[in-house]
């Protein structure tokens, strides 16, 4: 595209355009001065040579030109950059229409692509008074204090509705990263746990998960498996530990007697706390 737009686009028409301007009126403007300049001189007193050769802005024909040159030559420039930010924006079927053009109808879309440049200048946009609510994902929510914080810092910054909306959209995708991660490091966690406790318990594995069985059955009840499940405590070796003894303590064969004129069964307390005075 680029040696295309500078082959026939707006670099040619622009070419054209101030080549023109530097051949014809822009130049004749300049000859017409210097020839005051050269028949009075300033203020109508004539005179020859360089003094005489220089006009109004106090510039020999020479500098005029160069000046007039080098104005053409940027103008040409910047017409070519606006032509090739138009083209990289189009659309690939736009691309593929602009690139089927004749030298001649491209220089005259290139035209159109000024004209509407010239008549309509990049706007730039900054805050709005007021934001509106961000696009957030199904079941995601701002508290209030959080989204009053972000608005206040977006406009901090002069953001745009759009660039503000960019930010939020890149805060909930690394959230979401974050919390991926932490949730795999958890499962990793857990995973380890279970491993150790089986390591150390070896073949009494199954038989140590028996009693822990027959405690949780008997002692314990929904709310706690929901937090031995949410925490992960259910694969840690301590927790299975304590949970195997109060078990064997509580099994038929080896369930502790009570000693005393009473007699009777020891309280899941006393089993659990044995050392635990009254």
């Amino acid at each position: 595209m680029a040696d295309k737009v500078e082959g026939t686009g707006a670099g040619a028409a622009g070419a054209e355009e101030s080549g023109a301007g530097a051949a014809g009126s822009e130049e004749t403007l300049i000859t017409g001065a210097g020839k005051e300049a050269a028949g009075l001189g300033e203020g109508g007193t004539g005179g020859a040579g360089a003094e005489g050769a220089k006009g109004a802005e106090g510039l020999t024909d020479a500098e005029k030109t160069a000046a007039a040159t080098k104005a053409a030559a940027d103008k040409a420039a910047a017409d070519t950059a606006t032509v090739k930010a138009a083209y990289d924006a189009m659309k690939p079927e736009e691309k593929t229409a602009y690139d089927a053009l004749s030298p001649e109808q491209k220089a005259a879309k290139d035209k159109e692509i000024l004209a509407a440049k010239t008549a309509a200048p990049e706007k730039k946009e900054g805050s709005p008074e007021k934001y509106t609510d961000f696009k957030l994902p199904e079941g995601v929510a701002l508290d209030q204090a959080s989204d009053e914080e972000f608005k206040a810092t977006a406009k901090k910054f002069n953001l745009s509705q759009d660039q503000a909306q960019d930010l939020v959209n890149l805060y909930l995708k690394n959230l979401e990263k974050m919390s991926k991660a932490s949730e795999e490091g958890f499962k990793q966690m857990k995973a380890g746990w279970a491993a150790d406790a089986k390591k150390e318990l070896g073949a009494k594995f199954e038989e140590e998960l028996a009693y822990v069985a027959k405690a949780r059955n008997q002692f314990g009840d929904e709310e706690l498996n929901k937090f031995l499940l949410a925490t992960g405590a259910g694969n840690y070796k301590a927790v299975i530990r304590f949970f195997a003894k109060v078990g064997r303590a509580v099994s038929e064969d080896n369930f502790p007697k009570g000693s005393g004129a009473g007699g009777g069964s020891k309280t899941a307390a006393e089993i659990m706390y044995p050392d635990k005075k009254k």
